[in-house]
């Protein structure tokens, strides 16, 4: 019996969660599937790269800006061609704008099997985007989430709550070279080695807070010199942020990264990493930040309350209070040996928590099944 075609549609390879989430997962069924993965934007590096049996397509769309009917269209005639052309029996997105511009591109493809991974709270847009989505999500057999809270979202969006299910994010295997990490990251931001380096990683818009940590910044560098910010990402808000950081005291403190998927290698490298929003239950680069002994100050709520346990696991502050990431980092720079048993503490609570075999079974039942 011959394998059954899979491909995965994907906005692009920079956005950490979605991608290290579907690297795991093409590398644990791609003995199981011929799998295929349709990027929809420009050829790009990709540690993505390294699973076998997987085969690429980049459509060349950019998808920098806000999806617009001219961009969803361009995009959707690509892929449309693709479909045609690989003929698969399966068309999984994976997150929007994917999600959109796969079902545009398939509306009136009936012999293909289409699934949805939604790895973040879906925000409110205005009520004839939402019939849209609705409309074109109605072929979908199953949406598939990592945590009770994107199902939830779903849900108060009108989807059905049968055609949800739950499969846990995986961590994965990690072989974190710090040593390489923070060498990279003294190189990128032109400073000397004995400095102590906080990083995030989150799409840079404004349900992603990152003001509040940028505010942190700013009040440590009141009283230590020697603290520096990284921000993995890219978005909408980037121009105001950059202009908000140089309007504080931290302003050459503060440095971007385009791409949240460099973070993979250059986490390990930091001092202490700052989860500021809710957005992205089980957050992948959180995890991959306890996993590489990495100390943890995150916002508590759904989705991070499973792994951070506050003084044990990692820190835990109120959300909005931009104060406690600076307190806690603070206490860290201080306490040294505290933080390195916190970090240690927060690398056990991970290790072997969200097995990608798990995760792979998971996936494997939703295609049975459906």
């Amino acid at each position: 019996m011959s394998q059954q075609r899979l491909l995965f549609v994907i906005d692009s390879l920079d956005r950490f969660g979605a991608t290290r989430q579907l690297e795991l997962l093409t590398g644990a069924i791609g003995d199981d599937f011929d799998v295929h993965v349709a990027v929809l934007g420009p050829a790009q590096n990709s540690p993505m790269f390294s699973v076998s049996n997987t085969e690429f397509h980049f459509l060349g769309t950019s998808l920098n800006q806000a999806i617009s009917v001219r961009t969803l269209t361009r995009s959707g005639l690509r892929l449309r061609k693709l479909i045609r052309r690989l003929q698969p029996n399966i068309v999984h997105a994976w997150c929007q704008p994917a999600e959109r511009v796969m079902l545009a591109a398939s509306f009136d493809v009936d012999s293909v099997r289409k699934f949805v991974t939604e790895l973040y709270v879906r925000p409110s847009t205005n009520m004839t985007f939402e019939a849209i989505d609705r409309r074109l999500g109605s072929p979908v057999l199953q949406y598939v989430v990592p945590h009770e809270e994107i199902k939830k979202s779903l849900v108060s969006h009108q989807y059905r709550e049968d055609r949800i299910s739950i499969v846990a994010s995986s961590i994965g295997p990690s072989s974190p070279d710090r040593e390489s990490a923070r060498r990279k990251l003294v190189q990128l931001g032109g400073f000397g080695e004995h400095v102590h380096i906080a990083g995030a990683v989150a799409p840079l818009v404004p349900r992603s807070r990152l003001k509040d940590l940028i505010w942190a910044t700013d009040l440590l560098t009141c009283i230590r010199d020697d603290v520096h910010f990284f921000i993995f990402g890219n978005g909408s808000q980037r121009t105001r942020l950059e202009k908000f950081a140089s309007q504080t005291e931290a302003g050459h403190h503060v440095h971007f990264i385009d791409a949240e998927v460099d973070a993979q290698t250059l986490i390990p490298g930091l001092d202490f990493f700052w989860q500021s929003h809710l957005n992205e239950p089980l957050p992948s680069a959180m995890h991959h930040a306890m996993q590489s002994g990495v100390p943890v100050i995150s916002v508590y709520g759904p989705g991070t309350s499973e792994t951070i346990e506050h003084q044990e696991t990692g820190f835990a502050t109120n959300f909005g209070a931009r104060d406690e990431f600076a307190r806690w980092t603070k206490y860290l720079l201080e306490q040294t040996e505290s933080g390195r048993q916190l970090a240690d503490q927060g690398r056990a609570s991970v290790d072997g928590k969200f097995a990608v075999s798990e995760m792979a079974d998971g996936y494997r039942a939703i295609y049975s099944n459906s």
